[in-house]
């Protein structure tokens, strides 16, 4: 029997958006006016009804579940920012299957020979500090990237702190999205392309056609000739 999709209050949606972008429960508060205390206790009742271990699996629960939506987090050049290491046509594919599957539950998987072909890696972070933050990304305690990585809680604690210094980031969540931004890491990295075809499945596939023509201008235009 399939599981019914959790229904998320506004309030849960409003702190869950801001968990997405990084913010910590200090400045979720700020932003919407309301306690710390307020705030964990939105975030304990999401991961109550997602079924999530920890707040960031709650997003990413919530986007599966199509409690919330991607685009709902993140504007459409931030979104052309964390899927630049696909191609725009690989990204125009993503949003062909999407569009003939509007309502599929499974995860679709696209051929993509040569997912960062089109843009160099930043060197800054580490291959170690890359996998850290990957895992970080998709929601593992210190305690589980510790256990994954073969290593103690203190070592992952050492790296977190060489990245978010390195990053000028102030957390750990923020990190990633900084990380994406300077080229650092990439979200192919991080997620599948089957599992980024199931989280974009709650955009709109004329969002994502967007997405692919923006990064299209953006690879021509850093191919044209610079003026002296």
């Amino acid at each position: 029997m399939k599981k019914k999709d959790a229904i998320l209050t506004e309030s849960e949606r409003n702190v869950l958006v801001l968990v997405a972008r990084g913010m910590t429960n200090e400045e979720i508060a700020q932003r919407l006016c309301t306690s710390s205390n307020k705030v964990k206790t939105l975030i304990h009742q999401s991961c109550i009804k997602l079924e999530a271990h920890n707040r960031v699996e709650a997003v990413f629960r919530a986007i599966r579940q199509k409690a919330l939506t991607v685009d709902e987090i993140f504007s459409l050049d931030e979104m052309a920012d964390l899927l630049s290491s696909l191609s725009p046509e690989t990204i125009e594919a993503i949003a062909k299957l999407l569009r003939h599957n509007p309502s599929s539950n499974t995860i679709i998987t696209v051929n993509e020979s040569d997912p960062q072909q089109r843009r160099e890696q930043s060197t800054v972070l580490t291959q170690r500090e890359r996998d850290v933050l990957a895992l970080v990304a998709r929601g593992l305690s210190n305690q589980e990237i510790a256990a994954q990585l073969y290593t103690s809680v203190s070592t992952v604690r050492s790296f977190l702190y060489q990245v978010c210094t390195k990053l000028e980031a102030p957390n750990r969540e923020q990190a990633f999205i900084l990380a994406v931004k300077k080229k650092a890491i990439t979200v192919s990295e991080v997620f599948s392309l089957g599992e980024l075809v199931e989280l974009l499945a709650s955009v709109k596939p004329e969002v994502i056609e967007k997405i692919a023509h923006l990064l299209r201008q953006r690879f021509q235009h850093e191919q044209l000739p610079s003026v002296s």
